[in-house]
C-alpha cells in the first residue's frame, strides 16, 4: 500500500481490525507508484523530452500494463506514466 502517512494509518488500522495478522510499514522515501508521485513523473517526463529514444532491441515489459513495448513513442509514455502507477508484478512474471 503507498499513499499519505495519514491515509497508511488509516490503512494499517483497518487491515488489523479486519484481523491481520501482522501490519509492517516499510521505510520508504517516497510513496512510489501511487498518484503521490504525478508531481515527480511530470518533472521525469520533461526530462525524458530531453532524450532520444530508438526502438527497442528486445522487447520490454514495465508495470504500467505488464505488456512488452519496443517502438520508442511508446516506451517513453509509459516510463512517464510508471511512477505514479501500480506495481502489476504477476502480470509482468506471467508475461515475461
Amino acid at each position: 500500500i503507498s499513499g499519505s502517512v495519514e491515509a497508511i494509518a488509516k490503512a494499517q488500522e483497518a487491515l488489523k481490525a479486519a484481523g491481520a495478522k501482522r501490519v509492517l510499514q516499510l521505510a520508504v522515501g517516497g510513496a512510489f507508484h501511487s498518484p503521490l508521485m504525478a508531481q515527480a513523473a511530470a518533472q521525469f517526463e520533461q526530462a525524458l523530452q530531453a532524450v532520444q529514444f530508438q526502438k527497442a532491441s528486445a522487447p520490454v515489459v514495465m508495470n504500467v500494463d505488464a505488456q512488452p513495448t519496443e517502438e520508442a513513442s511508446v516506451l517513453l509514455d509509459k516510463m512517464t506514466r510508471q511512477m505514479p502507477s501500480s506495481v502489476r508484478w504477476t502480470q509482468m512474471m506471467q508475461c515475461m
